[in-house]
């Protein structure tokens, strides 16, 4: 595995480790609980990785929740391909709780910030309306 990062090192795509960043152990874990099951001998930068990760969430949008393309596409068509907040037509995210890891509904990106800025607390977002109102 590269370790010392002395420029010479690369990844299996070919990248320079010292050009796209820290190579990186891909840790397999558990759908269940989150226990790291394994750590694979793939060593990639950064670079990769991200590439990789974009086109697995593009390939399916809820792989990282435990959904699949079909349960994705059957929740983007209950939904009308919209927002569930704030009922635009927008690129979707998959949103869900942090606590219970359940999948809640597809929101748009500014929503799903919103929902995590709010840290999900309802008080927050009541207290944020009342504000508003008030103006």
């Amino acid at each position: 595995m590269a370790g010392s990062r002395s420029g010479s090192e690369i990844c299996q795509q070919g990248h320079s480790l010292a050009e796209h960043g820290r190579p990186w152990q891909r840790k397999v874990r558990s759908r269940t609980d989150g226990r790291v099951l394994r750590i694979s001998d793939e060593v990639i930068c950064t670079r990769c990785e991200y590439d990789r990760n974009t086109r697995r969430r593009e390939a399916n949008p809820g792989v990282e929740y435990g959904m699949t393309a079909e349960q994705y596409r059957q929740m983007h068509e209950a939904q009308d391909g919209r927002c569930a907040v704030c009922r635009k037509r927008k690129k979707l995210v998959v949103d869900h709780c942090h606590v219970r890891l359940k999948v809640r509904g597809l929101l748009c990106r500014d929503c799903n910030l919103l929902l995590g800025n709010a840290h999900d607390d309802v008080q927050v977002l009541a207290r944020a309306t009342e504000y508003l109102n008030r103006s």
